[in-house]
């Protein structure tokens, strides 16, 4: 198998409203993928992916290409999991802090607070004054949390866990980045109380609740963990034997129905608790979710005439009258569940990234086709004929930051849509929903430092 290094090769992406151009200036290189298909091999994000078919958006393992052409045959491609031979391998070795932030990122951020620079000091200041920051916060922790659909709960168990999580992730970020011991301490305190209750999760959006949570709970957990703020060994062994017997069971096997967002939430829980619990097994499989869903959540021309789908599901599109490039398995319904889902794509890519794997090249054209496509959609730029009749739900989620950063500070390419969203007056700073927080904060404009290998 012959293969394209980046000596060898340029890429031009071509990014207009709605579709993006991956052209390999220097020729195409024929290559056998893992279905013996003989696809045409071409890079992604600028970062070649020798063993990537269709461009660095073909069908993963576990998903099933939408025709039956001689060139995409019918049915599953792999056995259900990534090989070595497929996709980039996890090391073993852990680093932490590493849960979609690390210590270089943690420094950078502070030097930025420290000079008073923006949007970083803003950020700060924002957070500190969210209700989730209050020292007089208090935890409303229950033994089983019930959560039906539609985040029914009888007891209002679902809402309080998914405050709670949110406050001990935002209190872990102000300790981090100021230094405030009062802050950390009110973290602890906040898992603390729920390791010493919790037991189960309970109802039809349990895995759901579970993915919205845990990503919260790991992210903040695994920063107090690594930064001196004085948790005993005791009280982190509890809510670690807390995620591990009442989140990942509900999460390890992912979601593969009703909705694509409910398995990418499964995914960036899953990832996040991995890294706080040292555990490869978990980890990878994160990996193997994501690298199964994402290709079935997100279109592009190149998969045939219909969406790649996974064995078992029958999850709907809601109607579209017209594919393009981008377009995601939930467009049709509302864009409010379409960025939960491409949040959590993302986070989940951050942390793999911290870790040493990089998701986002994986699928660079594919993901990269989704966020132009719907930041389009959010700035009201028209939609293409006959794809939906009209786009329901256009609220902006505070999603957008950790993306950006990747591909346009890290990787420098042209993203006008996204670029003009988060400029949008009144994104920044961002806030929370569910699995999203503080995004500004985080991972605005910090570009390579802390991912050395891109």
């Amino acid at each position: 198998m012959r293969r394209f290094t980046p000596s060898s090769a340029r890429w031009i992406w071509t990014i207009s409203s709605f579709s993006i151009v991956l052209v390999a200036c220097s020729g195409v290189i024929e290559k056998s993928g893992s279905d013996g298909s003989g696809h045409r091999a071409t890079g992604a994000g600028g970062a070649w992916n020798p063993d990537a078919s269709v461009g660095g958006g073909g069908a993963s393992a576990g998903a099933s290409r939408g025709d039956s052409g001689p060139d995409r045959p019918e049915g599953s491609i792999g056995d259900g999991a990534a090989t070595s031979d497929e996709r980039p391998g996890f090391n073993g070795t852990f680093h932490h802090p590493g849960a979609l932030l690390n210590a270089d990122q943690i420094a950078l951020l502070k030097t930025k607070i420290g000079q008073g620079a923006e949007p970083w000091a803003s950020a700060l200041r924002a957070t500190k004054a969210s209700s989730f920051a209050s020292l007089g916060y208090t935890a409303h922790p229950y033994a089983n949390v019930i959560c039906g659909s539609g985040s029914a709960s009888p007891d209002g168990s679902c809402d309080a866990e998914k405050s709670d999580s949110a406050a001990a992730y935002t209190d872990a970020l102000v300790w981090a980045l100021s230094g405030d011991a009062a802050r950390a301490q009110k973290a602890i305190t906040i898992m603390n109380a729920w390791s010493a209750v919790l037991k189960r999760h309970s109802d039809s959006n349990t895995r759901l609740q579970c993915g919205w949570v845990g990503t919260l709970f790991a992210r903040a957990a695994e920063i107090i963990r690594h930064t001196g703020a004085g948790w005993s060994v005791a009280d982190v062994d509890r809510f670690a034997a807390m995620l591990r017997n009442a989140y990942l069971p509900n999460l390890i096997d992912g979601a593969v129905e009703p909705n694509g967002n409910w398995e990418l939430s499964t995914a960036d829980a899953l990832i996040q608790i991995a890294v706080f619990l040292d555990d490869r097994p978990s980890f990878e499989q994160a990996l193997f979710l994501w690298r199964r869903r994402v290709p079935a959540y997100i279109y592009l021309k190149s998969d045939g005439p219909r969406p790649i789908t996974i064995p078992g599901q029958s999850a709907t599109w809601y109607g579209p009258q017209a594919w393009v490039d981008g377009f995601a398995q939930e467009t049709c319904r509302d864009l409010t569940h379409t960025q939960w889902a491409f949040g959590a794509m993302i986070n989940a890519a951050e942390t793999a990234l911290i870790q040493g794997v990089d998701l986002y090249a994986e699928e660079s054209r594919r993901v990269l086709a989704g966020l132009e496509l719907h930041a389009g959609f959010l700035i009201g730029l028209p939609l293409p004929a006959g794809i939906c009749g009209a786009v329901r739900s256009k609220a902006l989620q505070p999603m957008w930051e950790i993306a950006y950063n990747h591909y346009a500070s890290r990787l420098g390419m042209s993203l006008p849509n996204m670029k003009q969203l988060i400029q949008k007056p009144g994104f920044r700073p961002t806030d929370v929903d569910h699995h999203l927080a503080w995004e500004t904060l985080t991972h605005a404009e910090i570009g390579k430092v802390g991912v050395s290998s891109l």
